[in-house]
């Protein structure tokens, strides 16, 4: 199985004075925004925090105020897998 997010990560590494990764476009077309750092919701390496182009069934849990927080990884890359993969 692909880890989609951890591709998105090394191919967009935060810089000291980056505070968000670029938006993922799967191959449909959607769009996700998803970022770990010590200033999002998350947990690294387990949980990530991700903003959506559409409201996503299945992960209605972990929002909270406009943010989907502590996202499971494997759900994001099964949510990925979904839409087609990463387009890149």
């Amino acid at each position: 199985m692909t880890d989609y997010v951890a591709e998105h990560f090394k191919s967009h590494p935060l810089k000291s004075h980056e505070r968000v990764r670029p938006t993922l476009v799967c191959k449909d077309g959607t769009e996700i925004s998803i970022q770990s750092s010590p200033n999002h919701y998350c947990t690294e390496g387990m949980s990530v925090e991700c903003m959506f182009d559409y409201r996503p069934r299945g992960l209605r849990r972990y929002l909270r105020g406009g943010v989907w927080s502590y996202v499971p990884i494997y759900e994001v890359n099964r949510l990925i897998r979904r839409h087609g993969g990463n387009a890149k």
